[in-house]
């Protein structure tokens, strides 16, 4: 029944952390399997978050990384994000911060209805290109900041300015509106009433949607004494849901469906 708990506060509340998990490189797969099994991306099946010397991606460094979805460069991107933190820094930095974008969305909708059409109708190029291990990769996806579905209805976030392509094909004139909603958008998700930071201590496997929230990190110093080195993997929802009802017939009887 634990495993029912932790996907239905995942799926309620887009985020749920695990706890007491052995320090193990294996273990976030065995977590995983457990559900279903681990989408695999152009960084593989597991990815070793920690600085690495002479990376090109922002996330394999000590440094500030900035708010953000995972791989909005891709057409069917990864639903569940998961991070299991093996070694965490002694020193200062190294924090998460997660920020509910839905909520953010909503909030514009609401207020600013001007702003989220903007962001939820101009596409925009999402783009990585480069290399990894012995996989090359050139990926591509144009789709608005806010995506929903031809009702209307909440579909996804796209977010990221490091994973936005050089270029911007839209028309001129929607050019400086749709930075000026971006940056309103953008302001609000660095509004500290909107983030949450926490640092994740060692054994703790940190899980979100990465459908709906955005997150980042704050930098830390990175020297032989103090490390910090985090386990990542993905999930897709279909397969979480699925198994959140099996086991709500399971144990409840009943599969409180839809879901």
């Amino acid at each position: 029944e634990k495993l029912l708990d932790w996907l239905e506060n995942l799926s309620t509340y887009g985020i749920a952390i695990i706890k007491n998990t052995p320090p193990a490189e294996d273990q976030l797969r065995r977590v995983a399997n457990k559900v279903s099994f681990i989408k695999k991306t152009h960084y593989g099946e597991e990815f070793m978050v920690k600085n690495q010397p002479g990376t090109t991606n922002i996330a394999y460094t000590a440094g500030n990384l900035q708010m953000h979805t995972d791989l909005p460069y891709y057409h069917y991107k990864p639903g569940i994000n998961m991070l299991h933190c093996l070694v965490q820094t002694d020193t200062a930095g190294g924090d998460s911060q997660i920020v509910d974008a839905l909520f953010i969305a909503n909030k514009l909708k609401k207020e600013k209805p001007d702003i989220y059409k903007i962001l939820s109708e101009t596409p925009v190029d999402w783009c990585d290109i480069g290399h990894q291990d012995d996989q090359v990769f050139h990926s591509l996806y144009r789709s608005p900041v806010i995506l929903n579905d031809c009702d209307g209805k909440f579909l996804r976030i796209n977010y990221g300015q490091q994973q936005r392509d050089t270029h911007f094909t839209v028309p001129i004139k929607d050019v400086v509106p749709w930075y000026k909603a971006y940056a309103e958008f953008t302001n609000q998700m660095y509004d500290p009433e909107n983030i949450v930071s926490f640092k994740l201590k060692e054994g703790e496997i940190l899980t979100f949607d990465n459908i709906r929230l955005i997150h980042g990190r704050k930098g830390y110093d990175d020297t032989a004494n103090n490390t910090r080195h985090l386990v990542g993997g993905y999930m897709d929802w279909d397969f979480a849901y699925s198994k959140i009802r099996v086991l709500r017939k399971k144990f409840r009887g009943h599969t409180y469906s839809p879901v």
